[in-house]
């Protein structure tokens, strides 16, 4: 791949790229890098190079898992016996050490937990 001189090959526009062949052209147009370009392309902005976005790849794959990573120590910070959300390993610690816990444990039956029941009531028109 050189310059974007379009009598040397097939270009990409939107990559500023030259190709000896169609079917690399080809190849290129079904690559998630292209694709990346022609949507900065609707947007007026620059292209980036192949390397500039494997790096963004990766540095959103990396901030994806941070969050996920996050988003579970957060889940795990849940009380079923009280049903209380927690902000904090520090607060977690505080609340299982905390009276009303240990009253809540006392009080929970053993065995699996049974959802709480709802009193409704259904009419049928026929």
């Amino acid at each position: 791949m050189s310059s974007l001189d379009p009598s040397t090959g097939f270009t990409c526009v939107a990559c500023h790229l030259v190709f000896k062949t169609a079917d690399l052209q080809r190849d290129h147009y079904k690559t998630d890098w292209h694709r990346y370009n022609l949507k900065r392309q609707v947007a007026e902005l620059p292209p980036v190079t192949d390397e500039q976005f494997r790096e963004k790849v990766i540095a959103f794959r990396n901030e994806r898992e941070a969050q996920k990573k996050e988003e579970d120590e957060v889940s795990s910070l849940y009380c079923s016996t009280c049903r209380k959300k927690l902000k904090s390993r520090n607060a977690m610690a505080d609340h299982i050490a905390s009276k009303k816990h240990k009253e809540m444990e006392a009080k929970e039956p053993k065995g699996p937990r049974q959802p709480r029941k709802v009193d409704c009531q259904v009419l049928i028109i026929l």
